[in-house]
């Protein structure tokens, strides 16, 4: 529509259910969902946001939705409101924009709050800091416990006194007490907060511009897809949480017995700690699990000790508690998830997961996880007897747990070692393409390179050792990444021996070095040069007012915000496991660090390779979706390398599916792009 108007919009809500936890689509669902306020106002007029409520009579952006074009911060939140709690059908995906989306395309935060200052925002466009105060009294019900007669007494005063027009009770019993607060003043100081934030959004949008129209047909496809959601076997999901409390409870009894009543629960890593230390005189840094496999390495560690480690293992994984979030997030009529993914997830552009967080979903033990879900209503008894460790057996067939509506079937398509294709195709390393376009060994032929033999006479351990060396030291990595990842797979390499091998593989691979200098050189000349660009075979390098941007040969952009040089001293273990400390120009930005603390970091040729090559891999793959999509195989997720479609049984074919995910774009043209997929009623690791 020529006439449409764009909007500005934000709701402020309130309901009995946890957002964080059981997500959007099931948020606005909920009966006791309900909108406080809507905040709105034309884009680009310098008139005050409107601040409606629901007795006052719709505004015209409500009452006829299909003339306007929303923006809001997380628009996903907005649409589901709209459509559940207003029952008001919203505008198609095409007649909305996400703020957020906007800030996450040029790596800014994902947090309002943050992204404003991030921007450099006056304080008069920010958030208001009260706000997460405000949305913590009146968003939610509140709950006071009593434990002390006195402080009941006087607590149900100060309730009664409030009673009228500021506090509603929910819910009431001798030992708790439930209740709404709707205090006048607090809700008008909710409403300054809510027309704050379409400020705030509408300011950062402005800062941000537009996605590009492909990376806009991309987002709305990733809409469309948190929509449909993912199904999961609840009826199976329920049964493994009986089965894994059943087991944490005969750990925690044997906990108790061990510890002779003083600890009853595997999380209390401290008393544990101490107990191990008082008892035994085994000391013990932390309870992290590289400390406690280190431990068990240890051939002085006594029998009880190991036990308890083993005991603090097996209850206190973490991967376990997705069971529970999958029954949190799960639509009670169909089993599926919605808003898995977030689009523009990392800086490189990947997907991240939501919610259930199936991006981390560990990786299974052993191939027949089917066999297992088929055997879980026999109980532990019978898990512990064919798969060993029950744990174990549950984490294994997590990823089971994802399944086809009735009468579907999923098709699972898995780009093989994308990564290293990309970066040899990156890097001119014509070898490494050969060998993906031929046998595609790669980790026979990185043994081959480093051990300097035939591929046939690479023994299975040097076979591993060329595994770990082309997944770690690709980008720059020292020895330090290649024993860390080693450790991962369960196997500990002397220090000096993994130093040696990162030489052998920086020896037999010349070009990664250049590759990673070449960026280095190319990044820092942009950053001199402001306006100008620079060229690195299929890359572009500018630096245009705040952000160094590097042009991925899709056309996409990777965004580096406030870059700039700086000397200083820099200190580094090398490929030797030498200290080198030398005075050199760093290449530095802003971004989130591993506490998603906003703040200055540091980057080198190692780590931009990353970003580039993680980059191009994700751009193949969004140009996978489209093209699957296009095909009617509705994609429900992607993970990674991997795309997850359903479709009805017998129609489509895993080889037509397999041949659309491999198509290469023309900008694309020379990388070796292989898939392995397979059509099944659970998903399972390709």
């Amino acid at each position: 529509m020529s006439n449409i108007v764009h909007i500005s919009k934000d709701y402020e809500t309130y309901s009995e259910v946890n957002l964080l936890e059981a997500g959007a689509y099931k948020y606005a669902r909920h009966p006791s969902t309900e909108v406080i306020f809507m905040a709105h106002k034309i884009l680009g007029s310098d008139i005050r946001p409107d601040l409606w409520t629901p007795d006052q009579p719709l505004p015209d952006c409500l009452k006829s939705p299909y003339k306007y074009h929303f923006h809001a911060w997380n628009s996903m939140f907005e649409f589901l409101i709209m459509k559940y709690v207003l029952k008001i059908d919203p505008p198609p995906f095409s007649q909305w924009t996400d703020t957020m989306i906007l800030a996450a395309n040029l790596s800014l935060p994902l947090a309002l709050a943050k992204c404003a200052p991030a921007v450099g925002l006056p304080a008069d466009k920010q958030k208001l800091k009260e706000g997460r105060a405000l949305m913590s009294l009146l968003s939610s019900p509140q709950e006071k416990v009593f434990s002390d007669t006195k402080k009941e007494s006087a607590f149900e005063k100060k309730i009664a006194f409030k009673r009228d027009n500021v506090i509603e009770i929910l819910e009431e019993g001798k030992t708790y007490l439930k209740y709404r607060v709707r205090d006048p003043e607090k809700l008008r100081q909710y409403g300054e907060y809510c027309i704050q934030d379409v400020v705030t959004e509408e300011a950062v949008g402005k800062i941000c511009g537009p996605l590009s129209p492909k990376e806009r047909e991309l987002w709305e496809l990733d809409q469309k897809i948190n929509l449909r959601g993912v199904r999961f076997d609840v009826p199976k999901v329920k049964v493994a949480m009986k089965m894994r409390n059943e087991r944490v409870d005969q750990l925690h009894n044997e906990l108790y017995d061990i510890t002779g009543g003083l600890i009853d629960a595997a999380t209390k890593t401290q008393q544990m700690k101490s107990f191990i230390q008082d008892e035994y005189d085994y000391s013990l840094p932390d309870f992290s699990a590289p400390s406690l496999l280190e431990a068990q390495e240890d051939p002085d560690i006594p029998d009880v000790v190991n036990r308890l480690i083993t005991i603090r293992q097996q209850a206190g994984k973490s991967s376990l508690q997705k069971f529970d979030s999958i029954i949190k997030t799960a639509w009670r009529s169909d089993h599926r998830v919605r808003g898995l993914l977030q689009f523009l997830g990392t800086t490189t552009g990947r997907w991240s997961g939501r919610l259930v967080q199936p991006h981390n979903f560990p990786r299974p033990l052993f191939s027949d996880t089917d066999s297992c879900i088929d055997i879980f209503d026999d109980g532990l008894d019978t898990i512990e007897t064919f798969y060993g460790d029950p744990m174990v057996a549950l984490l294994s067939c997590l990823r089971g747990m994802i399944i086809p509506n009735p009468g579907n079937e999923l098709f699972v398509c898995d780009f093989s070692s994308i990564e290293a294709r990309v970066f040899a195709w990156l890097a001119g390393m014509e070898d490494v393409l050969e060998v993906f376009r031929t046998h595609g060994k790669i980790y026979e032929a990185t043994a081959a390179g480093i051990y300097k033999k035939s591929i046939e006479d690479i023994t299975p351990d040097e076979r591993f050792i060329g595994k770990v060396a082309s997944l770690s030291v690709q980008y720059q990595g020292s020895f330090r990444a290649l024993m860390k990842m080693a450790k991962q797979y369960g196997k500990k390499l002397d220090k000096v021996f993994a130093a040696g091998i990162v030489r052998d593989w920086r020896l037999a691979n010349p070009k990664a070095k250049i590759f990673w200098d070449s960026l280095n050189e190319k990044c820092t000349w942009a950053i001199d040069n402001p306006g100008k660009i620079a060229q690195l075979g299929v890359l572009r390098f500018l630096k245009r007012k705040d952000f160094l941007y590097i042009r991925l040969p899709s056309g996409r952009k990777l965004a580096y915000p406030r870059a700039l040089l700086k000397w200083g001293k820099v200190s580094h273990e090398d490929e030797y496991g030498e200290w080198k400390t030398f005075n050199t120009r760093q290449i530095r930005f802003m971004g989130l660090d591993k506490n998603s603390n906003w703040g200055r970091q540091a980057t080198y040729g190692g780590s931009i390779a990353e970003n580039v090559t993680s980059g191009i891999a994700r751009d193949l793959l969004a140009a996978a979706m489209v093209r699957v999509e296009k095909k009617r195989y509705p994609v429900i997720c992607t993970i990674h390398d991997e795309i997850i479609s359903e479709r009805k049984i017998g129609r489509g074919s895993i080889e037509e599916f397999n041949q659309q995910m491999c198509i290469l774009p023309k900008w694309a043209a020379g990388i070796p792009v292989g898939g392995d997929g397979f059509v099944s009623q659970r998903w399972r690791k390709s």
